[in-house]
């Protein structure tokens, strides 16, 4: 059985994207992981922003394309 610490890296992994991903890469990293938020990271694989469902929606609704890169949209305080 796997532990929680485990468990949690693997989800991490799951909804990591590079900072060059589109929105709907970003939907999917969402969907695979238990966490309901996306890691964009840098080439270096460093977290250099976030982005949750709620953000991706407001940001289709301001008129955002699924095609759209996610870095116009994540935050990037947290």
């Amino acid at each position: 059985m796997k532990s929680a610490n485990t468990r949690l890296l693997e989800n991490i992994a799951k909804a990591s994207i590079q900072s060059d991903a589109s929105i709907r890469q970003a939907l999917e990293a969402i969907d695979r992981s238990t966490l309901k938020i996306c890691f964009i990271c840098d080439p270096d694989r460093r977290v250099c922003g976030v982005a949750t469902d709620g953000d991706i929606r407001r940001a289709l609704l301001s008129g955002a394309e699924l095609s759209d890169p996610i870095r116009g949209y994540m935050k990037t305080t947290f």
